[in-house]
């Protein structure tokens, strides 16, 4: 179960990540507060570089939040079970690399569907978001059987998975100021 932690860490930072960047953008949107930004000299980019921000902001603070949840209960289970485990970098590694990357990823593909299709992550029927959201935790769905199957390619594999989640988002936020229209949100 130790050695799963960073997968875990990962895949609770998606799931928080996605489940609060569409209120962020969302409260924007009902309150009008989109309007103003978007009538203002602020440049699109920059706007939704700052919303990614802001879900990346969250996504660190529940990552922050587990990791110190996770060391606690770690200690206490080691001290109450005298268990000596020998921790070495790649894992810590995974446990920084691994949910940061995570988070930006969802935070990235879930400011995609706030934005281009703010219907999509509505509740309905239980799906709560259901593509766009399930999109969004894909990565850490499938680095489960990654990381348990191929442990020795860890860190070239980390490496990867944060350049890709920094470029996937780099990307999307371009793909959005491009082809971002204010009717579809504003008419949402």
């Amino acid at each position: 179960m130790f050695s799963l932690t960073p997968i875990l860490l990962g895949s609770l930072v998606s799931i928080i990540a996605t489940l609060t960047l569409p209120g962020v953008v969302a409260d924007d949107v009902q309150g009008g507060g989109i309007e103003v930004l978007l009538a203002g000299p602020l440049p699109r980019r920059d706007l939704f570089l700052s919303y990614l921000a802001a879900g990346c902001v969250l996504a660190a603070v529940s990552w922050l939040a587990a990791t110190l949840a996770f060391a606690a209960t770690t200690a206490a289970s080691l001290i109450v079970t005298s268990t000596v485990v020998d921790v070495t970098l790649p894992f810590v590694l995974a446990l920084i690399v691994l949910p940061l990357s995570l988070g930006l990823w969802s935070s990235a593909v879930t400011l995609f569907g706030a934005l281009f299709h703010p219907r999509s992550l509505e509740s309905r029927a239980g799906m709560n978001g259901g593509p766009i959201r399930l999109l969004a935790i894909a990565p850490s769905l499938l680095g489960l059987p990654a990381i348990v199957l191929l442990p020795d390619l860890a860190l070239p594999a980390l490496g990867a998975m944060f350049l890709g989640a920094l470029a996937a988002s780099l990307l999307t936020v371009h793909l959005i100021a491009r082809g971002f229209r204010s009717t579809r949100i504003l008419g949402s």
